[in-house]
């Protein structure tokens, strides 16, 4: 039996917001901070915060950045950062051109995103 392992909470809410985003891309459509916020109960500053591992996984499976198509609603364009985007616009094409499964990864593969992430952009 593999001993259970406490993950942080944000990437518990990752897991909470993985069907949302790809609902979205599934509608070919971008989610504000705001509405994720409301849609999960999330203070809105933490919003970033929980789409990190979310980041991180897209970045280590070299899949397309799911997290770009949660925007700010002023600018309509994602504030955090993603790793190897350019365009904000043909990144979000390629989130809804891909096929997304509704089924979040495990706080493992979360988790291990996150960390091969760091180590890899923070040293």
């Amino acid at each position: 039996m593999v001993p259970s392992r406490n993950f942080p909470t944000s990437i518990h809410r990752a897991r909470d917001i993985w069907p949302i985003l790809v609902a979205n891309a599934s509608s070919k459509k971008t989610i504000t901070y705001g509405y994720l916020a409301t849609e999960r109960d999330f203070y809105i500053l933490n919003v970033g915060k929980f789409l990190d591992p979310i980041k991180c996984y897209c970045w280590h499976n070299e899949l397309p950045p799911l997290t770009a198509l949660a925007v700010n609603k002023d600018t309509g364009k994602p504030s955090h950062q993603l790793p190897g985007v350019a365009d904000y616009g043909t990144a979000q094409r390629e989130v809804f051109q891909h096929s997304w499964s509704d089924i979040p990864p495990t706080p493992q593969d979360l988790q291990e995103a996150q960390d091969a992430f760091k180590r890899a952009h923070l040293g």
